[in-house]
């Protein structure tokens, strides 16, 4: 299975475009160092933005998931204070990332 490509990722070139001259849609590429990694369309330019604002924050996002639960794997106190489900909905998305089933 292929690892995600490493981060950070940012925003990129804004296209306006109009497929068979239908609806137009805004295009907001997400780039890393080697090049595109995704896009996000939406009619809404705004909503285009912060669907690819959120994608750029991807990796940066799993790496606190993934740290905050390193630390708690061996910090009985911090564990107690992930209580009430938060630990686990962090375990499902890096599991989710991780391109495993939840």
């Amino acid at each position: 299975m292929y690892k995600p490509t490493a981060g950070p990722w940012m925003l990129g070139d804004v296209n306006d475009i109009s497929p068979d001259d239908q609806v137009s849609e805004w295009r907001v590429a997400i780039l890393a160092d080697t090049g595109e990694v995704a896009a996000a369309y939406n009619p809404v330019y705004e909503q285009a933005q912060a669907d690819a604002r959120l994608i750029t924050a991807a990796p940066e996002l799993l790496a606190a998931c993934k740290a905050v639960l390193a630390v708690a794997d061996g910090d009985p106190h911090l564990r107690r204070r992930l209580q009430g489900g938060l630990e686990q909905q962090l375990r499902d998305a890096v599991a989710k990332a991780r391109g495993n089933e939840v």
